[in-house]
């Protein structure tokens, strides 16, 4: 019965992380600034990721999450509301956010929160 679960646990998550990567793929591609410009402002789908790094405060909330490999941001979710009480690193996230920032190299992907589930509020 576990292994069921785990399974169809998995199966839900491999969508979200392969449009992530397409996603990055676009950007990163050729036409990675056309790309771009039709990207920014959009609001995103659910992604779900890892906790790199967290700064929670009264200003802007910053959370770096890695979603293609384990300890890398490739994700910066930002808002000036609180968004968690606290994010441990190597928790899960799911988010939706609207893409606003984009940088190559390093590979990292700014989103203003929408929604967060995962984290206590």
């Amino acid at each position: 019965m576990w292994t069921l679960v785990l399974v169809f646990v998995l199966m839900m998550q491999e969508p979200m992380r392969e449009q992530f990567l397409n996603i990055k793929r676009g950007l990163l591609g050729e036409d990675g600034d056309r790309y771009w410009a039709n990207l920014k402002d959009a609001e995103m789908p659910v992604f779900r990721g890892k906790v790199v790094s967290a700064s929670l405060n009264q200003g802007v909330n910053r959370i770096r999450i890695s979603i293609e490999k384990d300890g890398v941001a490739d994700v910066n979710l930002f808002s000036l509301k609180p968004m968690c009480q606290s994010a441990a690193v190597g928790s899960e996230l799911d988010f939706v956010g609207v893409a606003r920032e984009f940088s190559k190299d390093p590979f990292l992907l700014g989103f203003e929160a929408v929604r967060i589930q995962g984290c206590p509020k």
